[in-house]
């Protein structure tokens, strides 16, 4: 979701218009809205290390035991 708004910030940026769905919502609550970015951001981290799992699982060959 956080690439979608990211997304709509680039494009609205060329049409000189303000995509930016959190800001949209949460205008009144910079707090709030702050709170959004950190969560997607931590988010962000939690996909990269769970990839970076996945990935180092899939490289061991078959019938390797880790310990």
């Amino acid at each position: 979701m956080g690439a979608i708004n990211w997304g709509l910030v680039g494009v609205g940026q060329f049409l000189d218009e303000n995509w930016n769905v959190v800001n949209i919502i949460f205008e009144d609550f910079a707090d709030v809205e702050a709170g959004i970015y950190v969560l997607v951001g931590l988010a962000g981290l939690y996909e990269l290390y769970f990839a970076y799992q996945l990935y180092s699982g899939s490289a061991r060959p078959r019938g390797e035991q880790t310990t």
